[in-house]
Protein backbone atom coordinates (compact mmCIF):
# COMPACT_ATOMS: atom_id res chain seq x y z
CA UNK A 1 0.00 0.00 0.00
CA UNK A 2 1.53 3.43 -1.20
CA UNK A 3 1.37 5.67 1.58
CA UNK A 4 -0.02 9.47 0.78
CA UNK A 5 1.86 12.31 1.48
CA UNK A 6 2.02 13.48 4.61
CA UNK A 7 -0.23 10.65 5.78
CA UNK A 8 0.13 9.76 9.49
CA UNK A 9 0.20 6.26 10.67
CA UNK A 10 -3.29 6.27 12.34
CA UNK A 11 -4.64 7.36 8.72
CA UNK A 12 -2.26 4.72 6.52
CA UNK A 13 -3.85 1.91 9.07
CA UNK A 14 -7.03 2.81 9.01
CA UNK A 15 -6.26 2.71 4.51
CA UNK A 16 -4.83 -0.68 5.56
CA UNK A 17 -7.23 -2.49 7.27
CA UNK A 18 -9.98 -1.34 4.65
CA UNK A 19 -7.84 -2.63 1.71
CA UNK A 20 -6.82 -6.22 3.23
CA UNK A 21 -9.87 -6.65 4.64
CA UNK A 22 -8.80 -7.31 8.10
CA UNK A 23 -11.02 -8.14 10.95
CA UNK A 24 -10.99 -10.04 14.18
CA UNK A 25 -10.04 -12.23 15.47
CA UNK A 26 -7.07 -12.27 13.73
CA UNK A 27 -2.77 -12.61 14.96
CA UNK A 28 -0.87 -9.41 13.75
CA UNK A 29 2.96 -9.01 13.36
CA UNK A 30 5.19 -6.64 12.34
CA UNK A 31 8.68 -6.33 11.76
CA UNK A 32 10.81 -3.01 12.49
CA UNK A 33 8.10 -0.43 11.39
CA UNK A 34 5.93 -2.77 10.39
CA UNK A 35 5.69 -3.42 14.14
CA UNK A 36 4.66 0.39 14.59
CA UNK A 37 2.01 -0.30 11.54
CA UNK A 38 0.49 -3.46 13.24
CA UNK A 39 0.14 -1.28 16.87
CA UNK A 40 -1.59 1.28 14.58
CA UNK A 41 -4.45 -1.54 13.33
CA UNK A 42 -4.63 -3.06 16.68
CA UNK A 43 -5.53 0.08 17.86
CA UNK A 44 -8.12 0.40 15.36
CA UNK A 45 -9.82 -2.77 15.89
CA UNK A 46 -12.49 -3.59 18.11
CA UNK A 47 -10.62 -5.59 20.35
CA UNK A 48 -6.85 -6.28 20.25
CA UNK A 49 -5.77 -8.85 17.57
CA UNK A 50 -4.45 -12.03 19.81
CA UNK A 51 -1.69 -12.37 19.18
CA UNK A 52 -0.09 -9.19 18.34
CA UNK A 53 3.94 -10.44 17.57
CA UNK A 54 6.49 -7.07 17.51
CA UNK A 55 9.93 -8.03 15.97
CA UNK A 56 12.25 -6.01 16.24
CA UNK A 57 10.50 -2.77 17.03
CA UNK A 58 8.58 -0.76 19.65
CA UNK A 59 5.49 -0.57 21.33
CA UNK A 60 5.10 3.78 21.76
CA UNK A 61 7.36 6.48 20.47
CA UNK A 62 8.90 6.84 24.21
CA UNK A 63 10.88 3.83 22.80
CA UNK A 64 12.78 5.65 19.81
CA UNK A 65 16.45 5.80 20.22
CA UNK A 66 17.82 9.37 20.61
CA UNK A 67 19.17 9.36 17.34
CA UNK A 68 15.82 8.82 15.88
CA UNK A 69 14.03 11.58 17.74
CA UNK A 70 17.48 14.00 16.92
CA UNK A 71 15.92 13.06 13.18
CA UNK A 72 12.67 15.62 14.47
CA UNK A 73 14.79 18.71 14.39
CA UNK A 74 17.28 18.19 11.67
CA UNK A 75 15.30 15.73 9.06
CA UNK A 76 18.78 14.48 6.93
CA UNK A 77 16.40 11.49 6.65
CA UNK A 78 14.96 13.46 4.25
CA UNK A 79 18.02 13.72 1.75
CA UNK A 80 18.49 9.75 1.26
CA UNK A 81 19.40 8.36 -2.06
CA UNK A 82 16.87 6.74 -3.87
CA UNK A 83 18.40 4.17 -4.42
CA UNK A 84 20.82 2.50 -2.01
CA UNK A 85 22.67 -1.08 -2.29
CA UNK A 86 23.04 -1.19 0.80
CA UNK A 87 26.75 -2.05 0.83
CA UNK A 88 28.44 0.64 2.60
CA UNK A 89 29.76 0.77 5.87
CA UNK A 90 26.89 2.54 8.16
CA UNK A 91 24.32 -0.09 6.96
CA UNK A 92 26.17 -3.31 7.82
CA UNK A 93 27.55 -2.00 10.86
CA UNK A 94 23.62 -0.92 12.27
CA UNK A 95 22.08 -4.12 10.83
CA UNK A 96 25.16 -6.39 11.84
CA UNK A 97 25.29 -8.13 8.50
CA UNK A 98 27.98 -11.12 7.99
CA UNK A 99 30.04 -11.52 4.86
CA UNK A 100 28.00 -14.44 4.33
CA UNK A 101 24.98 -12.36 4.43
CA UNK A 102 25.85 -9.13 2.68
CA UNK A 103 24.66 -10.18 -1.13
CA UNK A 104 20.98 -10.98 0.26
CA UNK A 105 21.25 -7.58 2.37
CA UNK A 106 22.50 -5.75 -1.32
CA UNK A 107 19.20 -7.62 -2.67
CA UNK A 108 16.68 -6.47 0.06
CA UNK A 109 18.29 -2.89 -0.44
CA UNK A 110 18.04 -2.64 -3.39
CA UNK A 111 14.27 -3.61 -4.25
CA UNK A 112 13.25 -1.42 -1.64
CA UNK A 113 10.64 1.30 -2.23
CA UNK A 114 12.86 3.86 -1.15
CA UNK A 115 9.98 6.56 -1.31
CA UNK A 116 8.19 4.28 1.22
CA UNK A 117 11.19 4.17 3.19
CA UNK A 118 11.49 7.97 3.52
CA UNK A 119 7.83 8.24 4.52
CA UNK A 120 8.04 5.94 6.79
CA UNK A 121 11.05 7.53 8.69
CA UNK A 122 8.96 10.80 9.23
CA UNK A 123 5.81 9.04 10.07
CA UNK A 124 7.81 6.76 12.41
CA UNK A 125 9.43 10.63 13.92
CA UNK A 126 6.42 12.08 14.16
CA UNK A 127 4.16 8.66 15.34
CA UNK A 128 1.80 9.90 18.46
CA UNK A 129 0.91 7.21 21.03
CA UNK A 130 0.07 8.17 24.69
CA UNK A 131 0.82 5.08 26.23
CA UNK A 132 2.52 1.75 25.02
CA UNK A 133 -0.20 -0.46 23.57
CA UNK A 134 -1.24 -2.92 26.20
CA UNK A 135 -0.83 -6.41 25.06
CA UNK A 136 1.80 -7.38 22.64
CA UNK A 137 4.85 -10.19 22.27
CA UNK A 138 7.88 -8.54 21.71
CA UNK A 139 10.59 -10.30 19.98
CA UNK A 140 14.02 -8.58 20.29
CA UNK A 141 17.60 -9.11 19.71
CA UNK A 142 20.26 -8.28 22.64
CA UNK A 143 22.54 -6.40 19.54
CA UNK A 144 20.03 -4.49 17.73
CA UNK A 145 21.73 -1.35 17.06
CA UNK A 146 18.60 0.41 15.10
CA UNK A 147 16.16 0.06 17.22
CA UNK A 148 17.89 -1.08 20.28
CA UNK A 149 14.86 -0.69 22.78
CA UNK A 150 14.29 -4.38 24.82
CA UNK A 151 12.28 -3.51 27.72
CA UNK A 152 8.96 -4.64 25.99
CA UNK A 153 10.25 -7.83 24.91
CA UNK A 154 9.60 -10.93 26.83
CA UNK A 155 11.78 -12.61 24.45
CA UNK A 156 15.03 -11.80 24.05
CA UNK A 157 17.49 -13.38 21.32
CA UNK A 158 21.30 -13.22 22.88
CA UNK A 159 23.24 -11.56 20.08
CA UNK A 160 20.88 -11.40 17.39
CA UNK A 161 20.61 -8.11 15.55
CA UNK A 162 17.88 -5.90 13.56
CA UNK A 163 17.96 -8.45 11.07
CA UNK A 164 17.25 -11.36 13.69
CA UNK A 165 14.21 -12.67 11.67
CA UNK A 166 16.84 -13.93 8.99
CA UNK A 167 19.79 -14.58 10.96
CA UNK A 168 17.46 -16.18 14.17
CA UNK A 169 14.63 -17.34 12.05
CA UNK A 170 14.31 -20.59 13.53
CA UNK A 171 14.16 -19.48 17.36
CA UNK A 172 11.80 -16.53 16.50
CA UNK A 173 9.37 -18.96 14.48
CA UNK A 174 9.56 -21.27 17.58
CA UNK A 175 8.42 -19.06 19.90
CA UNK A 176 5.40 -17.25 17.45
CA UNK A 177 4.42 -20.95 17.21
CA UNK A 178 4.20 -21.67 20.97
CA UNK A 179 2.09 -18.55 20.89
CA UNK A 180 0.02 -19.88 17.85
CA UNK A 181 -0.76 -22.90 18.74
CA UNK A 182 -2.28 -22.02 22.53
CA UNK A 183 -4.52 -19.34 20.80
CA UNK A 184 -6.48 -22.22 18.33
Amino acid sequence: LEPKVRETLPAFAERLIRKRQIKRPCAIAGLSFGGVVALEVARQLANAPYPLFLLSSLRWPGQLPWYFRLGRYLPLYRHLPATSSGDHLLSRWFFQITAAEREAFKKVMEQSDHRFTRWAIDALLHWRADEPYPSTIGIHGTADRILPSVEHAQHLIRGAGHWMIRQEARQVSDIMMRYLHHHT
